[in-house]
């Protein structure tokens, strides 16, 4: 049975957002379980080791990854299959020079700093190595897949089958008493990533198998230009909220950085749905740019920033009357903190308004002025937060963090409109909107009314 363009869009919404919080929520409950059985020092084991296979995640595909999506949407609507599997090739060969580098590197960490690992030193250091090359693998593949319209396929491995399967293991062995040491936990965790990256292999390679039976072709300058700047992006965007905890330890106290990173982790759990919204849209926006549909790219991308507007501002209220409830779920000491919630999650609605800027950059190969804004603008969340912070406590990091957010969104925007023409923000989509139904109005006249 097929169903209308509008109940497929929303299906497919649901299952990509369903998946992304039943993987949250997967991972908060295992947090949460490791704390009570494992004890705190286990969960600190813990938090480190997933934070660095994050970064060696970042680091493995030197970007490649990070544009991936846009390349398999723009090679998918010209039909250039070949090229798209030049773009594989290339990426597993970069992949594997970094896999190797990074194996040296943490040999060396383990000779030459062991004091600063956590016990056992070696397997920690091999658990992270492993854990981050099933990780990177199943991004490449869940970007691969995405760009060529496939987005639950793409995604729910990762976001969905390994918190699931991870919470599954660490259950079990909360049965069966075997909690004396966290390496278990540390363990499954691998285990579970190599597990979900093998259905992701297998839901991939029914999609690409004909694209890797052509004769490869190869723009290997074009993608490292877009590529490595991604990589920087990456560090300097996804990860700037663990680099704002981390100055979070230095200035606060132990309460209020529970609280920050509790505000923090639902405004990224919400930050899912606004990802994938932009998802869904995304692969038609590339095509009609490589198709040279400015038309369809401008209304495309219009539907998208309603929509994401509209989601922000609905996240606010919410957060607003159910903010409380929320955080005293962790604490009635924590219900007080509603204003950095708040603050928080005022990003999305910043990014929402002036829209999708990297993506539309990336489709016009234009990465390094983004790369080099969003460093300063990690820079600029840093002195902010350091100069607010005594005056605000840890809302003046919340504000910090959503100010330098507001910042570079907008000077995207102006660079995206001046260098495209494509004014990607809210503003612009109600314009496209006004002008669509203009051109309809004059193709239709309304004929004038007969005369008595």
């Amino acid at each position: 049975m097929k169903f209308p363009a509008g109940l497929s869009v929303l299906a497919r919404f649901s299952t990509l957002f369903g998946g992304r919080i039943g993987g949250a929520a997967a991972m908060f409950l295992i947090n949460l379980i490791i704390a009570r059985h494992f004890g705190a020092e286990a969960l600190g084991v813990f938090a480190v080791f997933v934070a660095a296979v994050g970064i060696v995640c970042v680091c493995l595909p030197v970007g490649f990854n990070g544009v991936a999506t846009l390349f398999a949407a723009e090679y998918a609507s010209t039909g250039r299959r070949e090229v798209l599997n030049g773009y594989i090739r290339t990426a597993a060969r970069y992949g594997m020079v970094m896999a190797l580098a990074i194996a040296g590197f943490g040999v060396v960490l383990v000779f030459a700093v062991p004091d600063h690992l956590p016990p056992n030193g070696a397997t920690f250091v091999t658990l992270v190595w492993l854990t981050a090359i099933a990780i990177a693998s199943m991004t490449m593949l869940g970007a691969l897949l995405v760009g060529l319209k496939r987005q639950v396929a793409g995604m729910l491995p990762e976001t969905f089958l390994r918190p699931g399967l991870l919470l599954g293991c660490v259950l079990v062995a909360v049965v069966f008493g075997w909690t004396d040491s966290v390496d278990l936990v540390l363990l499954f965790y691998a285990g579970t990533a190599w597990i979900a990256l093998a259905v992701a292999c297998f839901l991939a390679f029914g999609v690409l198998r004909e694209t890797l039976a052509t004769v490869p072709a190869y723009e290997t300058v074009r993608w490292r230009k877009a590529a490595y700047p991604w990589m920087a992006i990456s560090l300097s965007w996804d990860f700037l909220v663990d680099v704002l905890i981390l100055l979070a330890g230095l200035l606060a106290g132990s309460a209020e950085v529970a609280l920050l990173h509790i505000c923090f982790r639902f405004r990224i759990l919400v930050g899912y749905a606004m990802r994938s919204i932009i998802m869904l849209w995304m692969p038609d926006i590339a095509a009609a740019k490589a198709q040279d549909d400015l038309e369809a790219l401008t209304r495309r991308l219009a539907e998208a920033n309603v929509l994401s507007v509209a989601f922000s501002i609905a996240v606010l209220g919410g957060f607003a009357l159910v903010g409380p409830m929320l955080l005293g779920l962790f604490g009635e000491d924590l219900a007080h903190g509603v204003p950095v919630l708040l603050a928080a999650s005022t990003t999305l609605f910043l990014r929402a308004v002036f829209g999708p800027s990297p993506s539309i950059l990336a489709l016009y190969d234009l990465h390094n002025r983004t790369a080099a804004l969003m460093i300063g603008g990690l820079v600029l969340a840093l002195a902010l937060a350091a100069g607010l912070y005594p005056v605000f406590g840890v809302l003046g990091i919340a504000i910090a963090y959503s100010a330098s957010n507001g910042v570079v969104s907008f000077l995207l925007w102006r660079y995206t409109k001046a260098q495209t023409g494509i004014d990607c923000s809210v503003f612009g989509g109600f314009s496209a909107f006004r002008t669509m139904a203009r051109l309809r109005r004059a193709e239709n006249p309304i004929p004038p009314a007969p005369h008595h």
